[in-house]
């Protein structure tokens, strides 16, 4: 190496430690900007060409260090910090929250999750991008999620399905008892149960089922309303909705093929004719006493939304004035075969590049090795201020002796010159 080339080499010294120092300076700086990953320089040395010969062998130099690439550390969880706040969301995991346009077109990725709405009520990110997901119309081409009176109108009740288990053991019933009270009903029944419905005016509808075992693992079924809830009805009087029977198999599960109990109910009030499917089908018949595992039913009452929630899965949970819970949507994530080449391009947005990052691959949270989601809560930076300022000292060093390095070849290119 020449003694100018020395020289250069302080300059590539100088100029990479500068650009570690802006590292450092980015990663400081944005050390409460949420969802953001700290960054560093990737140094690698630079080899001259062949100087000259030394016992027959050539003569390898250096010419100093340069920068190879930033590199942000995707890898690196931030600690997820509860705000209280409905419309802050985390992903605690791998992937992205998915941005796009008016169109629906994804157009960005990033991890931070202070959404807000705009006047239409859709989801947006703090940058004004609408966060995509999918939606019961949508539920595998990526939309907008509007959250902005998703209940205003009623959902009758369709269908209502109930699991449990009926005692092989209850009493025989010989005759089923006339519809002349609810308390004779419930006397000879083996088993009763309720599950509420709701009417197309949104009132709460209670239908009552009676089970009465018949014969060997066979039971009767009967679905009753008070009479105050049928058109022309006496209040206080059952009023027959359906009939079914329900067989069991003798290994005690369900035998396959059996019908759900369909019911239509004219509903009082001027609430339009009920049509609901009620399925017990999954009824088991073992040893043990009468009992229901589970109800669910749909159903929704109308009315504007009070506020809105977020799940583990991703799930958009509006809760609404009357009470009732709805999905609204899921939100979708997005993950990437390389993410370090996302490109950085500011609001805490990234953009993907197929040659680089590969194309996102899109799907709902907590499946397909994409993360979780907490609600009321955002993941903070991944910089650690201390090893920051540490690292800033030893960039400090390396700039400085880069100076030196200069400021040397230039006092000893000065004395050979005065020596000549």
């Amino acid at each position: 190496m020449r003694l100018e080339s020395s020289m250069y080499a302080g300059r590539e010294s100088l100029m990479t430690h500068g650009t570690a120092l802006n590292s450092v300076s980015d990663n400081l700086a944005n050390s409460n900007t949420v969802g953001y990953k700290d960054n560093r320089l990737e140094f690698a040395d630079l080899l001259a060409g062949s100087t000259g010969n030394l016992y027959g062998g050539p003569l390898e130099t250096g010419n100093g260090v340069k920068g190879v690439e930033v590199r942000i550390n995707h890898e690196a969880q931030g600690t997820i910090d509860n705000t209280g706040r409905e419309l802050d969301t985390a992903i605690n995991g791998r992937g992205w929250f998915v941005l796009g346009d008016k169109n629906n077109i994804a157009t960005a990725y990033s991890r931070a999750g202070n959404f807000s709405t705009d006047a239409d009520g859709n989801l947006i990110a703090a940058t004004g991008e609408r966060i995509l997901g999918y939606t019961a119309a949508s539920p595998e081409t990526l939309t907008n999620i509007n959250i902005k009176n998703v209940a205003s109108t009623t959902t009758a009740t369709s269908e209502i399905i109930i699991n449990g288990n009926l005692d092989p053991a209850s009493a025989l019933v010989a005759n089923l008892p006339p519809a002349t009270n609810f308390s004779s009903l419930g006397e000879a029944a083996s088993f009763v149960t309720s599950s509420r419905s709701v009417d197309s005016l949104g009132e709460d509808r209670d239908v009552t089922m009676y089970f009465y075992r018949t014969g060997q693992l066979t039971w009767t079924v009967q679905a009753y309303a008070d009479g105050k809830d049928i058109a022309g009805g006496t209040p206080g009087t059952p009023s027959l909705l359906g009939t079914s029977q329900l067989t069991i198999g003798a290994d005690g599960q369900p035998l396959a093929g059996a019908a759900p109990l369909n019911i239509t109910p004219a509903w009082a009030d001027g609430a339009a004719a009920g049509a609901i499917s009620i399925d017990l089908t999954k009824f088991t018949g073992f040893a043990r006493g009468s009992s229901v595992t589970s109800t669910t039913q749909n159903g929704l009452k109308g009315g504007p939304v009070t506020g809105v929630s977020f799940n583990n899965e991703g799930e958009v949970i509006a809760n609404l004035l009357s009470g009732e819970t709805t999905i609204i949507g899921s939100l979708a994530l997005a993950k990437f075969a390389s993410p370090d080449g996302l490109e950085r391009v500011g609001n805490n947005n990234f953009r993907s590049d197929d040659g680089n990052s590969g194309a996102a691959t899109i799907g709902r949270a907590n499946t397909e090795g994409l993360g979780t989601i907490q609600g009321q809560s955002l993941e903070s930076s991944t910089v650690d201020t201390a090893k920051e300022f540490i690292q800033l000292i030893q960039y400090q060093q390396g700039y400085r002796a880069g100076s030196q390095v200069i400021q040397m070849a230039n006092e000893l290119i000065s004395s050979t010159i005065k020596i000549a």
